[in-house]
């Protein structure tokens, strides 16, 4: 009888002192409890169901509130830093990597200092922000840019469909996907935005689809880079987590912030799956305004990536190929006249190996014609399928003459 009165007294105690703690948090209880069951939770046991650690939901948030304030260490040389990021040490960037953007509201000035995404190989962005369409960041991109519009729930691929199959039907690697994660104020569908509590319970599981679907079966580990372009306040910080887990690590993960209160929240979500302090400030640059983004980011792009193509025509004058009607002819390789205007000492130190892999059997491409259009070279020796791709198309030219 006196242990069942203990072990009453004891579990009436412990009943006041969790009540009173979620008194003095300063939460909703209705609202946060159903949060963190549907988000937190969720993601913990996904991304390391063994990892006791982050079962204790207040040693979690004490963990993230003690980082919530700090600040990366000063740098005198951010644009050195943006640079060395971007470029993994290299004097440009990598024309052979893709970019994936996850950005939200953009202000009107920043806006004008976006000619260094224009120029980017964007596989896809997601974005956050729901005007976007009308007064965002997608209204001035789609003006220089062929864009597939999605949402976050057309990635949720089909059963019986294949991976590849699923890329054609997306256009993935034609055109820049841009998939608005929290709905469009502009649609006239049921894609309205929401708050971070419903996104939770109606976007969350179509973004974690989407997410490893591009990061495991569409792209593979060190061919792309994630950039996380913070320009308003952050809302939904679960988009982290999911690229951490699906990237195995954050190697290939980069922030850039100008307001250090916007990175503080994205901060205290990155340091919530497994980074330590050091590695988010090795990754992240924060402080520097978009224009000095803007300018940094030319200076490593190289001349060439913003000249629109010339085309010669049948007068013998020459007309402009925009990007934007390049992008629309996604199955023809088009050469124009000034294709290697500015690229000639970058050809010419390639030269040698351009010119042995094809004489191995390597894939025609355009370069291998110019040296000895300029006399860099001689005559190029013909290969062996030479004369049968003559054959071919000398019979394909009389078959359609009959």
């Amino acid at each position: 009888m006196r242990c069942e009165c203990v072990f009453i007294l004891i579990t009436s105690v412990f009943k006041i002192i969790h009540k009173t703690t979620r008194v003095h948090s300063g939460k909703n209880p209705q609202e946060d409890e159903e949060f963190d069951d549907e988000c937190d939770e969720e993601f913990d046991d996904e991304c390391d169901e063994d990892d006791e650690e982050f079962d204790d939901e207040s040693d979690e948030d004490d963990q993230m509130k003690s980082h919530e304030i700090t600040s990366p260490k000063p740098c005198k040389h951010l644009d050195q830093k943006l640079m060395m990021l971007l470029t993994s040490g290299k004097k440009r960037i990598e024309k052979e990597k893709w970019y994936i953007l996850v950005t939200n509201r953009f202000s009107e000035e920043d806006l004008q200092h976006i000619d260094f995404f224009l120029k980017m190989k964007l596989l896809c962005v997601f974005d956050f922000d729901p005007d976007s369409m009308v007064s965002g960041l997608y209204h001035e991109f789609d003006k220089h840019h062929k864009v597939n519009l999605h949402f976050v729930q057309n990635y949720k691929k089909p059963r019986g469909k294949s991976t590849r199959e699923f890329e054609s039907h997306l256009h993935l690697f034609e055109q820049t996907s841009w998939i608005f994660c929290n709905g469009r104020n502009d649609f006239s569908g049921n894609e309205t935005p929401c708050d971070k509590y419903t996104w939770c319970r109606t976007r969350w599981t179509y973004l974690k689809d989407c997410v490893s679907l591009i990061c495991n079966d569409i792209l593979s580990k060190g061919t792309f880079m994630v950039i996380f372009l913070l320009t308003s306040p952050v809302e939904t910080l679960m988009t982290f987590d999911q690229f951490f887990c699906d990237m195995q690590g954050h190697e290939d993960i980069i922030c850039i912030s100008e307001s250090e209160g916007n990175f503080h929240k994205w901060q205290a979500s990155a340091l919530r799956v497994f980074c330590d302090e050091e590695t988010v400030d090795n990754s992240s640059v924060v402080g520097l305004k978009m224009s000095h983004i803007n300018a940094t980011l030319q200076h490593i792009q190289g001349p060439n990536t913003h000249k629109n193509k010339l085309l010669p025509v049948s007068i013998k004058a020459k007309c402009h190929l925009l990007t934007r009607d390049e992008e629309t002819m996604c199955s023809l390789e088009i050469l124009a006249v000034n294709q290697c205007e500015d690229r000639e000492e970058e050809i010419k130190e390639k030269k040698e190996e351009i010119e042995r892999d094809f004489y191995r059997g390597g894939k025609v491409t355009w370069e291998i014609f110019w040296p000895t259009e300029v006399r860099e070279v001689g005559e190029l020796i013909q290969r062996d399928a030479y004369h049968e791709v003559i054959n071919l198309l000398e019979d394909s030219s009389r078959n359609s003459l009959k």
